[in-house]
């Protein structure tokens, strides 16, 4: 079934891409929408997986193999985007934000193997500050315009 949705959804998107001519900013936004969309829920993941993992409310394995996938989606996301376009309006901001996020996932697998006070402490430091930074950037990318308005050269002179 992935195979088949690879093989239809691959040539849509290359075909796209090669009629879009020189003007891809549509596109650059649609994927910066998306990313600081993948980064919020990795984020709800991971603190879900904290949660779980604080509570003892399911296996390790699970919660493991939860952060793995996460990280493996984050890591796949960050690669796609740091081969697009990086002059993208919040294309700097997002890949900090994915490292940051692989930090604090990587800190919660840290906690869920050895459960101890300084662990914890770590997640607690890590998850609260990256949904404000989450949050943050969100606010800014829904404030900003979704393209550059046509310049008007009569309005310039005055």
């Amino acid at each position: 079934m992935k195979k088949i949705i690879a093989s239809v959804a691959l040539p849509i998107l290359l075909i796209s891409l090669l009629f879009a001519g020189d003007d891809l900013a549509p596109m650059q936004r649609r994927m910066e929408a998306l990313a600081i969309g993948e980064i919020t829920l990795a984020y709800r993941l991971i603190a879900l997986a904290a949660s779980l993992s604080i509570a003892a409310a399911t296996d390790n394995d699970a919660i493991l193999g939860l952060l793995e996938n996460v990280e493996g989606t984050l890591g796949n996301g960050k690669l796609f985007l740091g081969t697009q376009d990086p002059r993208g309006a919040f294309a700097k901001d997002i890949l900090l934000l994915v490292d940051e996020t692989l930090l604090c996932a990587s800190k919660v697998k840290e906690y869920t193997k050895n459960k101890n006070y300084e662990n914890l402490q770590k997640i607690r430091s890590c998850i609260d500050p990256l949904e404000e930074k989450i949050s943050g950037l969100t606010e800014r990318f829904n404030k900003a315009p979704s393209h550059a308005p046509p310049e008007n050269p009569a309005a310039t002179k005055k």
